[in-house]
């Protein structure tokens, strides 16, 4: 099977993480472009764009055949060169843009929704035409979450065509300690709107008036971050909080084992971005963390509350931080909570039953090429 997987990433030895899993985990030939939600550029080859020879310029003057853009004939070029049995648009809104030319060249297409493509206001607005459209077309619409589903119904996906298939953490987050001993919070996320540092940042601060010796690291880019490196400066909780902006996500793991607890507080934004399922949780499940979050789209799937960790109701600082001083005062608590979350990770979110499901709707799309 040849793959293509056609992501807006901004690199491809940087993909989101959840996206590389895929590029190294799926079977087949596998290829990858990405640079945009129309692909800018491949892999293999680099730049996709492909200008008119100049016998098509002068039949195009003439009226005979109307011009691709450069990058829509550079992805017509490449998928038929390369003989792509099938297609995995990585977020709808790449989707949307790539499925004209996967309908034309008679190419299955299956369509892996993340997060913001199915809630951010200004996406749904602009996209409302082209999800109808690329809805009737897909052979298969990923969701990573039960509320994801109904939003992409909502939309106007067909109910049979929508697959829940939440991520899973990597083997190797099963494998961590966490260190119960220690005074050190993790926080793992995008410094962005529906992540809301800041409410992080000021649970955090209620519990050093009690816990002076607490630390929390965040870990995380985004267009907030010099925004909460001032917070945290203005606040005079340099001492306590380090941020350590973007980091490779094979650093990780050192950051787990030296933590009690995990902590995010993700909102519904302004604009309507919402989470799917947070890769960060997930993998600070899987190394025996307790999770402290909130009730949330994706993560009510992922935290149990009371048993896993605790959630609070979005924008509930005061809740944040009533629960995180439960898990600071009692770490046998935490350390039970940690255990319990590892084994509920294990059993319902698993990678290779990711996967699995993922290859199945793959070669099930190809079938129907065949028919």
């Amino acid at each position: 099977m040849n793959l293509c997987i056609i992501s807006e990433s901004k690199s491809a030895e940087k993909p989101e993480s959840f996206i590389k899993v895929h590029k190294d985990f799926l079977e087949g030939n596998v290829h990858f472009l990405y640079g945009g939600t129309l692909p800018k550029y491949s892999e293999k080859y680099g730049p996709l764009e492909k200008y008119p020879t100049f016998w098509k310029r002068i039949t195009a003057r003439l009226g005979a055949k109307r011009l691709d853009t450069p990058l829509i004939a550079g992805l017509k070029h490449y998928l038929k060169t390369e003989k792509i049995d099938v297609v995995l648009a990585e977020y709808g809104t790449t989707g949307a843009q790539v499925f004209p030319v996967c309908q034309e060249l008679g190419i299955p297409l299956v369509v892996h929704f993340h997060g913001y493509d199915i809630s951010k206001k200004e996406v749904l607005a602009y996209h409302n035409t082209l999800y109808s459209k690329m809805f009737a077309y897909a052979s298969a619409i990923i969701a990573v979450s039960n509320d994801m589903k109904e939003d992409l119904v909502a939309a106007g996906a067909s109910l049979e065509k929508v697959v829940v298939n939440p991520y899973g953490p990597q083997e190797k987050f099963f494998h961590l300690h966490p260190d119960f001993a220690s005074n050190s919070i993790l926080a793992v996320g995008r410094m962005i709107d529906k992540k809301a540092p800041y409410y992080t940042i000021l649970a955090f601060q209620k519990l050093i008036h009690e816990f002076p010796d607490l630390k929390m690291v965040m870990v995380g880019s985004g267009y907030l971050e010099n925004a909460m490196r001032n917070l945290v400066f203005g606040m005079g909780l340099e001492k306590n909080i380090s941020i350590k902006g973007w980091i490779q996500h094979s650093e990780l793991e050192d950051y787990f084992k030296r933590a009690f607890c995990f902590v995010q507080h993700s909102v519904v934004a302004e604009d309507g971005d919402s989470e799917g399922t947070p890769v960060g949780i997930l993998e600070a499940a899987a190394a025996g963390l307790p999770v402290v979050s909130t009730k949330h789209k994706g993560i009510k799937d992922v935290v149990i509350d009371s048993k896993t960790g605790f959630l609070v109701e979005e924008h509930d600082v005061e809740g944040m931080y009533q629960q995180l001083k439960k898990i600071v005062v009692d770490r046998k608590l935490a350390t039970q909570m940690g255990s319990s979350g590892r084994n509920f990770i294990k059993t319902n979110f698993d990678l290779n039953k990711h996967i699995s499901i993922l290859q199945t709707l793959l070669y099930q799309a190809c079938l129907t090429k065949n028919i």
